[in-house]
């Protein structure tokens, strides 16, 4: 696989990213209102407010903001990507573009990491709530 094959397939790798954060675009203020919901609900399960005393939505609500705030993260994140304006142009410029989407696929690796983590939290947190 030579260097310009490789860079291809990096370029469809984020933009494929760019195209699913567009399509979850609508998603962005559900997540920011469901987390301040479920934020709300974690505060009330805490102090034991209403019905929401004892530890019954604790865990779910804490796994549910972490869930919302990876999707958030994701879809801002992804939502522009920087176009290569000027492939033939000064060297200057297309190391810029270079560094910036090293910088994209750095994020995209934290996100990844991060909705590991999320996910093995999850698990974790279901089975405290189950046993």
């Amino acid at each position: 696989m030579g260097a310009t094959e490789t860079e291809a397939i990096r370029r469809n790798v984020l933009e494929k990213l760019q195209k699913a954060a567009l399509l979850l675009a609508p998603l962005e203020r559900f997540s920011l209102i469901a987390v301040l919901a479920l934020c709300t609900v974690f505060a009330m399960s805490v102090f034991e407010i209403s019905i929401f005393a004892g530890d019954t939505y604790l865990i779910p609500s804490l796994v549910g903001v972490l869930w919302l705030l990876s999707l958030y993260s994701f879809i801002v994140c992804f939502r522009s990507l920087p176009e290569n304006d000027d492939a033939q142009g000064r060297l200057l410029a297309r190391i810029r573009f270079k560094l910036l989407r090293a910088v994209y696929w750095a994020i995209a690796l934290l996100l990844f990491g991060v909705s590991a983590g999320v996910l093995l939290l999850s698990v974790r947190f279901f089975n405290i709530l189950s046993a």
